[in-house]
């Protein structure tokens, strides 16, 4: 089943009826995996690609984990993206502080627009809107560091399977 049919009460009607069913898995539940993610025994199933299968704590579900390093070399080249982006978008903004006097409110929406259509990356950057003692709104950024779990996540799908019976 798709991701998009993936509903609670969709996933209650295929429990009800005890059918069994393989169904992608939202891509931020890969959080409670995160373990497993890390571990070592993956099976390889074909060149690139690698799958791990993880029983749910009730026994009734089994987690197919997939990992495509295609996929992940992929991902790495969209955050990259992100992080470039937000860097020139922070270079910009601070350029045009410099260049003329501008309200610290206006500035904050700015960056805030910036960070919010790069999400991905954002956290990378501490960012601070600040004014001087002249009235000039300054901007202040760092990179805080590179995108942590990038490579424990990408290029990772999961999909909820029904157990066994």
């Amino acid at each position: 089943m798709d991701r998009g049919l993936a509903s609670e009460k969709n996933v209650q009607f295929l429990r009800a009826g005890g059918r069994r069913y393989i169904l992608g898995t939202a891509k931020n539940s890969l959080r409670k995996f995160e373990r497993e993610l890390l571990s070592a025994d993956w099976k390889q199933v074909h060149e690139g690609l690698e799958v791990r299968l993880v029983p749910a704590l009730d026994g009734e579900e089994v987690f197919i984990l997939c990992r495509s390093a295609e996929r992940q070399a992929k991902e790495q080249a969209m955050h990259e993206r992100f992080e470039k982006r937000i860097e020139e978008g922070l270079v910009k903004i601070t350029a045009s502080c410099s260049k003329r006097r501008q309200k610290a409110g206006a500035v904050e929406r700015r960056v805030g627009r910036l960070l919010e259509r790069n999400t991905r990356a954002a956290r990378l950057f501490n960012v601070q809107v600040q004014v001087d003692a002249q009235g000039f709104t300054q901007l202040r950024w760092t990179k805080v560091g590179e995108l942590a779990g990038v490579v424990g996540r990408a290029g990772v799908k999961a999909a909820t399977c029904c157990a066994a019976t």
